[in-house]
């Protein structure tokens, strides 16, 4: 009789256990989503000097947004391989994501893989500059 009760007890706590774990993981990616719409927001402040009318978000140019924890990490490119922005570029991403807040560390990483083409901009960017 006891040998059951504790049975019992053992799947109720597991069950718990296993609850709780969900609803921490749900938490967890509700955080995320709001810290990302937040990161997106903050990105489409920064544009390239070159193409001041359309930020690079909209441009196309981010190409990924990794959230983990606190820490956010930035992948994007630029329209040239040769921009002579850049370094601007970089920093001002660093610092729009940097603005959000709860951000932890914050890693901006460039690559040309995929090189950038006009299909990456939004439709309301690519209707901006009648492409």
């Amino acid at each position: 009789m006891i040998d059951d009760w504790l049975t019992h007890n053992k799947k109720e706590q597991e069950l718990l256990n296993m609850s709780m774990k969900e609803s921490f993981r749900q938490r967890d990616e509700r955080i995320r989503k709001v810290m990302k719409e937040e990161v997106i927001k903050e990105l489409k402040t920064v544009y390239d000097p070159e193409m001041p009318s359309i930020n690079i978000f909209d441009l196309g140019l981010v190409y990924d947004i990794d959230i983990k924890e606190k820490d956010v990490t930035i992948t994007h490119t630029l329209t040239s391989m040769f921009c002579p922005m850049a370094d601007e570029i970089q920093r001002n991403i660093q610092t729009a994501v940097e603005r959000v807040e709860g951000v932890g560390l914050v890693k901006v990483k460039l690559t040309h893989t995929p090189p950038f083409t006009r299909e990456m901009m939004s439709e309301e960017a690519r209707m901006a500059l009648n492409l």
